[in-house]
């Protein structure tokens, strides 16, 4: 797929995020995720695979969402080598497990994964200009679920995503346009000072 130059800076962005990743266990979530998987695997006739296996387990330990190159990338870093077709199928197969949730943060840019099982409902605040994703806890969402599905409606998925310009962009471009201003009103005094 082409990309722009954007994109080409998100990723980048994404690939400092890899580095500085930390992973965190949780056993107990980790083995739930892992036995849903088992599950899910025996009703579908599929093989349970040590890489499908690894990636539940992975996506089980980040602690934010992440797209399939930064995926990939720990994979590769710490199972070994994975194709990206095989972390591409496998997020398909744990998305329809309902074990990962597929969401598209970025406009225009690749999908992300997360984890589902035992996560606190949140939302997302998307950089429009870097990238940076951040989560926030959506407090009162349990509550308002509740009385709906007190009612008879079906809740699949709840998502909240603000998108905007983090505090080191809006910085960034205010500087610029003041820049901007100031070279403009240097240009239109110079010239008012040659036309008289």
């Amino acid at each position: 797929r082409c990309m722009n130059k954007k994109n080409e800076e998100i990723v980048k962005k994404r690939d400092l995020i890899v580095k500085k990743i930390c992973l965190v266990n949780n056993e107990e979530t980790e083995a739930k995720a892992c036995a849903i998987l088992d599950r899910f695997l025996v009703e579908k006739h599929k093989n349970k695979t040590p890489e499908r296996a690894f990636i539940l387990s992975l996506i089980y330990k980040i602690n934010i969402p992440a797209d399939i190159e930064t995926i990939h990338r720990l994979v590769e870093e710490q199972y070994g080598h994975v194709s990206p077709t095989t972390v591409y199928y496998t997020l398909q197969l744990l998305t329809e497990a309902k074990l990962v949730r597929r969401i598209e943060l970025i406009e225009n840019g690749p999908a992300f994964f997360e984890k589902t099982l035992d996560t606190i409902p949140h939302g997302y605040t998307v950089c429009r200009h870097c990238g940076t994703i951040k989560l926030f806890p959506l407090e009162n969402i349990r509550k308002d679920a509740s009385m709906h599905a007190a009612s008879g409606f079906h809740i699949d998925d709840v998502s909240l995503i603000i998108r905007g310009s983090c505090r080191s962009c809006a910085r960034k471009m205010a500087k610029e346009k003041s820049s901007l201003k100031k070279t403009n009103t240097a240009k239109t005094t110079k010239k008012q000072t040659k036309t008289n």
